[in-house]
């Protein structure tokens, strides 16, 4: 036996693909899944479809978005032909694989998902910022170029999509909880400008965005692939992340803020420093509680499946110890190539991270520092009791890596 998937809405409209018996399929955007999606609002690694013994299932792999079947959301769900999965802004029918060829039909829901495209905003002011390019998109928004005429500044501006805060309670508590990090100015984190509400001359929706520092240069994996050698980043320049995103982890500590998805894209190296800075530091805890329906858990955003701690995985309420592993398993892949499990399906890769050890950097870096292994290895302690207890404690070590290696980060 074998179904037909067939993408009815979306970007990938009129392609399909197609699961037989004993197969496990990721779906999402990402490039290691096997049907890559083009739609920008689904995760990289959304959700999996499995036929085994049977049964073909959906499973969401905690997507920054939500899976839905026929307008209901799961988080795992058992599918039947003429079955309609609904991921970001994209619709596939389940179909038996006889009929892929028969007309196809409206997708169940009674209504499609607000569009998430906010190229329009180009050329636009928004409050004082006039829009410039687009920087990047994620599940929760867009990032554009903007500069503020009135005082000669360029700035990274993240407006969120429409249908995150859906109402004006959200989007005040949204803009409440931003604006506490504007006092917050340390070298090793992205620093927010202003936050806002902004109405658009009748339209509908207002929309809500945060102004940030704009960092021009790159993130910790795009340094990677331009600095490493074979994919790995010297253990020294990453010593230094380490220290300069363990001090960003402790000021977070300090305001009681859990980062909740840390990975070396949100790691920021500006071109004319040697610093790291860490990025959405606060947008976890601004987006908590708002638009349940398109954020996978109260506060949580999409993440690397690689770089979570196994708590996270099992759907745990998460502390700093979280975002210590997070850290540790982003230094591990930029000295090693490779992320600390590595595995066919987001399912297997869960169960290596919640049950197995990582192999040792060394056994692909050979010249990384014993003492310095040391610490990756305690960061990615599976037990939260077993890593770091704080930032400080972590740091502590660093200093004392840095001693007997004889290096100064800056």
């Amino acid at each position: 036996m074998e179904y037909s998937i067939a993408i009815i809405s979306g970007p990938d409209s009129g392609k399909a693909f197609s699961i037989k018996a004993g197969q496990t399929l990721v779906i999402g955007r990402g490039q290691q899944t096997e049907t890559r999606l083009l739609d920008p609002s689904v995760s990289r690694q959304h959700g999996e479809l499995s036929f085994h013994s049977g049964e073909l299932r959906v499973r969401d792999l905690g997507s920054g978005t939500g899976t839905f079947v026929n307008r209901a959301r799961v988080s795992d769900a058992i599918l039947r032909a003429g079955d309609v999965i609904s991921l970001g802004d994209t619709d596939l029918r389940v179909e038996l694989a006889s009929v892929v060829d028969a007309p196809t039909i409206a997708p169940t829901r009674q209504s499609a998902p607000a569009p998430r495209d906010l190229s329009a905003l180009r050329g636009e002011m928004l409050h004082h910022f006039r829009i410039v390019d687009e920087i990047a998109r994620g599940a929760t928004g867009t990032v554009f170029r903007a500069t503020r005429p009135d005082r000669n500044e360029t700035v990274a501006l993240k407006v969120l999509w429409p249908d995150i805060a859906l109402d004006a309670d959200q989007r005040r508590r949204f803009v409440r909880a931003m604006k506490t990090m504007q006092p917050i100015r340390h070298p090793n984190i992205v620093r927010i400008l202003n936050a806002g509400i902004t109405e658009r001359d009748g339209r509908s929706d207002p929309l809500c965005w945060f102004a940030m520092e704009l960092v021009d240069g790159f993130n910790l994996h795009q340094l990677t692939k331009n600095l490493g050698t074979a994919g790995m980043l010297d253990w020294q320049h990453a010593y230094r992340v380490a220290v300069h995103i363990g001090r960003a982890l402790e000021v977070a500590f300090e305001n009681g803020i859990v980062h909740r998805g840390i990975t070396p894209e949100n790691i920021l190296i500006p071109r004319a420093e040697r610093i790291a800075k860490l990025g959405d530091l606060m947008l976890a805890k601004a987006l908590d509680g708002i638009a349940a329906d398109q954020i996978t858990r109260r506060g949580e955003l999409i993440g690397e499946i690689p770089y979570m701690s196994p708590e996270r995985t099992r759907g745990e309420e998460i502390d700093h110890r979280s975002d210590l592993y997070s850290l540790g398993a982003t230094l591990y892949a930029v000295v090693t190539g490779q992320t600390p499990h590595d595995a066919p399906s987001a399912a297997a890769m869960i169960q290596q991270i919640q049950e197995q050890e990582p192999l040792r950097p060394r056994t692909f870096q050979l010249s990384i520092n014993d003492m310095f292994e040391g610490v990756v290895m305690k960061l990615l302690e599976r037990r939260p009791a077993a890593r770091y207890q704080t930032p400080a404690e972590l740091l502590t070590d660093l200093e004392r890596v840095g001693r007997f290696a004889g290096l100064k980060p800056v």
